[in-house]
This record gives structure tokens, sequence and C-alpha cells, in this order.
């Protein structure tokens, strides 16, 4: 049986407590969606609960992602030159966590700070994922769209993003001339529902043409 191809699917959004709850809604929902689809492994990530590494076993170097996925359970990818191992880690704390792979696999690693951190999770859906800009929340402070031009900036393939905006929210004049110019596509969304719903599509388009 062939492995299943690895689709990351990055979420952004502001992390004010009702958009938070919503990207928590969206990442519940692609994970329930992987389940339908043999060939690919949908795997949706948030920068909150997601640490990225550096690695290095004997001479080989490599990559390392570790998610909170229960209140003490993580799963665990570790990509060493094109080969990608996962697993799953019981452990309350995240250096309880790191001690025990650092045992168990014999890794030395370094923990990347967080603009490293988005920048190697770009790099990682950049050849092989979509980026699903959330804009839920008029009055948040905005993170996710200096996020999204920080993307642009390292040059991460413009028909990887989509950016959904909540219908009442204003796009200000400047976001629509970024969107135009890159040529990002962008839609508007009245509710959770037709969210889920668009983000649904998104998903079984990219995958349709992959």
């Amino acid at each position: 049986m062939t492995e299943p191809r690895t689709v990351w699917i990055l979420l952004l959004g502001s992390y004010d407590s009702e958009t938070k709850r919503i990207l928590y809604k969206v990442k519940d929902e692609i994970n329930k969606l992987s389940t339908y689809y043999d060939e690919h492994l949908l795997i949706p990530l948030l920068l909150e609960n997601v640490e990225v590494y550096r690695i290095a076993k004997e001479d080989r170097v490599g990559l390392a992602i570790l998610e909170r996925y229960a209140e003490n359970l993580w799963s665990l990818m570790i990509a060493i030159e094109g080969e990608i191992e996962y697993d799953d880690v019981e452990g309350g704390s995240l250096e309880e966590v790191e001690e025990v792979i650092k045992k168990t696999y014999g890794l030395r690693w370094t923990r990347l700070p967080l603009l490293e951190k988005f920048i190697h999770l770009a790099r990682t859906v950049k050849g092989s994922g979509l980026i699903i800009v959330i804009r839920h929340v008029e009055l948040a402070r905005c993170g996710e769209l200096i996020e999204l031009v920080f993307l642009l900036r390292e040059r991460v393939p413009t028909d990887a993003i989509r950016v959904l905006v909540k219908q009442e929210i204003n796009v200000s004049s400047m976001l629509l001339e970024l969107l135009r110019m890159y040529r990002i596509y962008w839609e508007h969304y009245r509710d959770e529902e037709e969210l889920l719903r668009i983000i649904r599509s998104i998903i079984q388009y990219f995958i349709e043409e992959t």
C-alpha cells in the first residue's frame, strides 16, 4: 500500500478568544475531513500549539514538529533528509516531552524562536500544502495580516494562500490592493457553517489538482 501524501495546512488568524475558537473548530473539521482521504494525510497546524526544532542525529540534520493535541498527549513528526517518521508522545509539560524524545530518539535539537518557527512552517507548507488566513473579528490585532505580508516576503507561492474574511468586516483598501497585486484568492463568508463549507471545498479542489 502506498504511503499517503502529507498535506500541510497552516491556519493563521488573530488570537482573540472568538477567532481562536473558530481556528480550533476549523482545525477539528480538517482532522475529521482527513479520514475521507486514503491517499492524503491532512495535517492542520496552529502556531500557538506547535513547536519546531532544528535537529541532528549522528551526521544527519533535519526538522521536527511537536504539537499538543490533548492534555497529556503530543504528536511528533521527525523529518530527516526526506525520511518522515510520526509518533505520539505522552507528557505534561513541553520540557518533559522534550526529555522523553531526546532519550527515545537520540536527537540533538534546538527549539526555534517564534519568527524562525513561522518561517520554517511556511517553507514546509510551500511545497505541499495550503495556508488559510481567517479574518473573523474586525477589532482584533490583525496579526494574521502581518503574517500574510511576511509570507509574501518569504516568496511563498500565492496559489497556496487563501484569505477568508467574515462578511461584515470592512476590508481595507491597502489589503485589497495587496490581494490584487499578488493575485491571492479571497472571499467572504457569512457564518461558521459557511466558513467550514468553503474550507472543505478549498481542500477538495487542492487535492484534485495535486
